[in-house]
C-alpha cells in the first residue's frame, strides 16, 4: 500500500520537473492523443494501456506491440479485451432498459429507477 501511495505521488510530482514518467492507467483511448490507432486496433474504446505522463498531463498512450508479446499474453489480451467489449454491452443494455422503463406519462416513477 506504502509502494502505491510512492507510485501515486511521483507520478504527479515528476512531470512538474520536467521529467516524463510511464504508468498504467484505464483511459478513453479516442480522446488520448495516439490513442485511436490502439481504438481501432483491439476494437474498444477503454483499455488500460501504458500512458507517458508530462508536464501536459497524459501525453499519450503507448503501443501495446501485439507482434512482441508471448503467445499465452495474447490470449490474456484477448480475455481482456473480451471482458472490455462485455462490460461496454451491459452499459448499453441497462440505458435500453432505463429507457423502456420509462412512463407512459413523460415521467419516471420511483418504481421506473
Amino acid at each position: 500500500m506504502a509502494y502505491a501511495g510512492f507510485r501515486f505521488v511521483k507520478g504527479l510530482l515528476a512531470p512538474r520537473h520536467g521529467e516524463t514518467m510511464t504508468e498504467e492507467a484505464y483511459v478513453y483511448l479516442p480522446d488520448t492523443p495516439g490513442g485511436k490507432e490502439i481504438s481501432a486496433e483491439l476494437c474498444v474504446e477503454y483499455f488500460a494501456v501504458k500512458i507517458a505522463l508530462g508536464e501536459a498531463g497524459a501525453t499519450k498512450p503507448l503501443p501495446i506491440g501485439i507482434g512482441k508479446i508471448s503467445e499465452s499474453e495474447k490470449g490474456l489480451l484477448e480475455v481482456a479485451v473480451r471482458a472490455s467489449r462485455e462490460y461496454r454491452d451491459r452499459v448499453g443494455f441497462r440505458g435500453v432498459v432505463s429507457a423502456y422503463m420509462q412512463c407512459s406519462s413523460g415521467h419516471q416513477s420511483s418504481h421506473c429507477s
